[in-house]
């Protein structure tokens, strides 16, 4: 139910219809029977490009988009994307806030069609606004309704590590799942892939141990593989690590001294509690 936009370095060339390179065909091959694909963004060569392939009834679009040979390293050209599901409709414009400057040929400004009402409607996640130039927003994604198949999900701290425990019901095989971490609940990253127990049909019980951490706070979700190639997210859990009682003493500096030297040292602040 998820739109996916695949972005890469090097997908096609300039002009309209820019060819693909070497690369871009690789890509296309390999997502093109996805369909939840529907535009491919890159860069590397220089100028405006844009292509549409369609696949099985369906138009993946391609967007060329580099300014950096551009004067001043491409003077704050950038991209503009609207998507109006109420049109079905992609607004691509150019605009550079350096130069305070619309680019408005047929290259840098145009419409593309994309069906945004044949499938599960948008709605909106979250939102910001952003009160001055050079501020920063960024958008999680929500919580998501365990799969049919997770029937639990838990971490917990001892130490320095993080003992990640979850469960799937009978009946459901996997490939295997992915453990993602991260300390913004946003950006979160893969550490470690668990294999799947395959040659049971009980209830099926599953442990990861994240090793070696610093104090913080940590998310942590599961990105279960189906057989297909398809995969489903796991709720996010969120663990507080706190190592304490720790004494660290380092090595005296300057090593060989004869009247003087320093020697640092750690002392944790829950030493003393």
């Amino acid at each position: 139910t998820r739109r996916a936009i695949i972005v890469s370095h090097y997908i096609i060339e300039a002009g309209n219809p820019g060819l693909p390179g070497t690369q871009g065909k690789a890509i296309y091959a390999t997502f093109k029977d996805n369909p939840n694909v529907f535009l491919f963004l890159c860069g590397h060569i220089d100028g405006e490009g844009r292509r549409s392939d369609i696949f099985d009834g369906r138009t993946i679009h391609s967007l060329l988009a580099n300014y950096q040979g551009r004067p001043s390293g491409g003077s704050g050209w950038l991209r503009i994307m609207e998507f109006s599901p109420a049109n079905n409709e992609i607004r691509v414009k150019t605009y550079s806030p350096w130069l305070n400057q619309w680019e408005t040929d047929s290259n840098s400004q145009f419409t593309l069609y994309y069906d945004m009402q044949s499938r599960a409607p948008f709605r909106a996640i979250d939102g910001h606004t952003i009160a001055a130039s050079g501020s920063a927003a960024g958008i999680g994604e929500p919580a998501l309704s365990p799969p049919a198949a997770l029937t639990g999900f838990e971490g917990a701290a001892n130490g320095n590590t993080v003992e990640l425990t979850w469960q799937i019901d009978l009946g459901y095989i996997f490939h295997g799942f992915e453990v993602e971490r991260c300390q913004d609940a946003r950006s979160f990253y893969s550490i470690s892939f668990v294999k799947s127990i395959k040659d049971s049909l009980s209830h099926y019980n599953y442990k990861f141990f994240d090793n070696s951490l610093s104090d913080g706070r940590y998310f942590y979700r599961l990105k279960l593989w189906c057989l297909d190639g398809t995969y489903k997210y796991s709720p996010t859990i969120k663990v507080d690590v706190t190592v304490g009682n720790r004494f660290n003493l380092y090595e005296n500096n300057p090593n060989l001294f004869y009247s003087l030297a320093r020697i640092g040292y750690f002392v944790s602040s829950f030493l003393f509690c």
